[in-house]
């Protein structure tokens, strides 16, 4: 929260920094997450180094800054698959944007990454590759024989992963507390009823979100916007959706882990650019 706060400071705005701080520590699945004891409850620490690191070398043009760029998304493969693509919505942000970067530094990052990566995959290699196949397994639904139409575990109410084509819905949901049966289960009837005004107002939220980021693109492309930092906002939340759709995966919620935190800092961009009442003296 406090480096979120740090990038919207710093490359947006004061009330950029405050707004996507605030977003951040309250999002419902950030707080949940924070309390488990899960490999995918580390991932949102490296994202957020990840994207400080991004934004030091395109827009603070440390060239240095590669080094972190290089290593951080290869260490979130060994935490969770979805790291994968990370590192695909890494290579897409520098073809686009080419910044300048120290290639000693990047190389230093990839090695870095490979040493850190060699108990790991000394791990894999004894244990048959266990993670890469239950991934492979994944793609197209062939780990999962599931009856078109179900989505909830009918002997314990929590949910089945979902579908390729319904991967929006779960970036769509991983904004507040969408999909909140995957911690209540059966119990989602009666949560909702409970909470009607709660959950219109989450959709209100996500909406709020899908419409800056939209604003923010529209922006780009009209030319109105320095785009190298939106670009990176843009990027880290449409690359990743797109990559678990083409590859067919069927997807959990906490994939969208990596998305963290670029909802937040795309409403902050929007709120600075908001004109302040000025006060009468």
């Amino acid at each position: 929260v406090a480096a979120t706060w740090w990038m919207g400071r710093k490359y947006y705005g004061t009330r950029c920094g405050l707004v996507a701080a605030a977003m951040f520590a309250t999002a419902p699945w950030a707080v949940i997450y924070s309390r488990k004891i899960w490999a995918q409850d580390f991932v949102p620490v490296f994202a957020t180094g990840l994207m400080w690191a991004m934004y030091s070398l395109v827009a603070g043009k440390n060239r240095r800054a590669i080094f972190w760029v290089a290593l951080l998304p290869l260490c979130v493969i060994q935490i969770h698959f979805s790291g994968l693509a990370m590192t695909a919505m890494v290579v897409v942000t520098l073809a686009v944007l080419r910044p300048k970067m120290d290639w000693r530094w990047a190389v230093g990052g990839l090695i870095a990454a490979i040493v850190i990566l060699i108990p790991y995959l000394r791990t894999q290699a004894k244990n048959d590759w266990h993670d890469f196949q239950q991934a492979r397994a994944q793609i197209g639904g062939q780990k999962w024989d599931i009856p078109k139409g179900m989505t909830i575990r009918p002997e314990s109410g929590y949910p089945l992963p979902r579908r390729p084509s319904e991967a929006l819905v779960h970036a769509w949901s991983f904004i507040n507390s969408g999909e909140i049966e995957d911690v209540i289960g059966l119990d989602k009837p009666a949560f909702d009823s409970a909470n009607g005004l709660s959950n219109g107002l989450q959709m209100l939220q996500r909406l709020l979100v899908i419409g800056c980021i939209a604003w923010l693109g529209v922006r780009i492309v009209c030319g109105k916007l320095a785009a190298h930092r939106e670009i990176v906002l843009l990027s880290w939340v449409v690359v990743p959706v797109v990559i678990f759709m083409l590859a067919q995966l069927w997807t959990y919620l906490s994939y969208y882990a990596i998305l963290y935190p670029a909802f937040f800092l795309a409403v902050g961009a929007v709120v600075e650019k908001c004109p302040v009442p000025q006060q009468k003296a």
